[in-house]
């Protein structure tokens, strides 16, 4: 069989054609006209993230340090908002609202769930923009309810901000007093370091009594000058080398308490500010951590005081959190049924079938010259009924 001469079966069957295709062009949009007309209405909105409650307070310090503090909060609003509005509360209430068991029935609310979520159409474009439209027979039930559910969505996204924003800020607060604990902890820890050991800042009194002995070696080294010299023209024994020997004494005396290596025992006395250099140099070490931890916990006391205000000042604000870009509209024109394309498919459809069925028929009857299967064809057909 050829093309040509099927080309020819069906120039021979116009009229069956046409008259076929014409008919079911005509049916199909009489169909679709009887259809009720459905509607499509939407609202686009923005989800406005300056009240947004991510705190960073470790942007500027060591990131080492973040263990100190835990995760901090870093939920998305576009995608909690989103979440928001397709939630099953949400979809509910606008449900229980409006009545729309009634308007699907269905046995169960599930059922009626997932036929409502078939006409909604809920999504965010590629500029961040979210959308909530619906379709349905009622335009005046399309609108009220996209802005319903709209507004329900933002007032539990306001209700979830508030709560995130009391959260963060009793994290701050908890946080910041166990710094304070710390911080006290510390101080009271290096106070009972000072008093045990008779000393007030270490570092100082080791540059005093550094500089003391400096004075003392020359001074020690001036009054035994003196004594030789004063032995040689005198002699030894007289009062002067006496009173020379007396001071030397004492100067070595404090030499030694500053300088020589310290008793297990050592202690420092209460009257003087004085203190044995190697001693100190031990004890200094432990000040300078004590001290350096009391600084951090300050500096982390004041980012943490700064960020508690900024989130005490973010809980008493009550500002929009969305931006309606588009309100819900009322549709002026159907979105459903399409009667053109209606037709069109039903003439594409019916066309191919009654072409069909004319080569068919020729085949079986042999009416197509050189064709030998319409026998078979036979056989195959009467083979197939039951």
């Amino acid at each position: 069989m050829k093309l040509m001469d099927v080309l020819i079966l069906i120039a021979k069957n116009k009229r069956f054609i046409i008259l076929i295709t014409f008919f079911a062009s005509v049916a199909s949009f009489g169909i679709a006209c009887l259809f009720p007309k459905i509607y499509y209405t939407e609202l686009r909105v923005r989800v406005d993230d300056s009240n947004s409650t991510k705190f960073n307070i470790l942007s500027d310090m060591n990131k080492n340090l973040s263990s100190l503090f835990g995760d901090p909060f870093q939920d998305e609003t576009a995608e909690l908002f989103l979440e928001i509005l397709e939630g099953r509360e949400n979809l509910l209430l606008a449900i229980k609202r409006f009545k729309l068991d009634s308007l699907y029935k269905k046995k169960s609310m599930d059922l009626i769930l997932k036929s409502f979520v078939k006409d909604l159409n809920i999504g965010v474009s590629n500029n961040g923009i979210i959308y909530c439209g619906y379709k349905g027979e009622d335009r005046d039930l399309a609108v009220k309810l996209v802005k319903t559910i709209v507004l329900e969505a933002d007032k539990r996204y306001i209700k979830l901000q508030k709560e995130r924003q009391e959260l963060n800020r009793d994290f701050l607060l908890e946080k910041q007093q166990q710094l304070i604990d710390s911080l006290e902890s510390i101080n009271k820890e290096l106070i009972s370091f000072y008093k045990n050991n008779n000393v007030i800042n270490i570092e100082k009194q080791i540059e005093i009594s550094l500089a003391a002995l400096s004075t003392y070696e020359s001074k020690l080294k001036t009054f035994k000058i003196d004594q030789k010299l004063i032995r040689k023209s005198l002699g030894p024994g007289i009062s002067i080398d006496e009173k020379y020997k007396d001071i030397i004494s004492i100067l070595q005396d404090e030499f030694n308490t500053l300088r020589e290596k310290n008793k297990s025992d050592y202690q420092p006395s209460r009257k003087s500010v004085f203190i044995n250099t190697d001693w100190g140099l031990e004890k200094l070490l432990f000040e300078k951590i004590k001290l350096n931890q009391i600084q951090i916990l300050r500096d982390f006391i004041g980012v943490i005081s700064k960020e508690l205000a900024l989130a005490e000042a973010q809980v008493s604000r009550s500002t929009p959190v969305i931006q309606i870009v588009q309100d819900a509209y009322y549709p002026d024109w159907k979105t459903q049924p399409k009667r053109a394309k209606w037709a069109i498919a039903a003439f594409l459809i019916s066309f191919c079938l009654s072409t069909s069925y004319i080569v068919l028929r020729a085949l079986i009857h042999d009416e197509i010259p050189g064709n030998g299967n319409g026998q078979r064809l036979k056989e195959l057909i009467s083979a197939m009924k039951p």
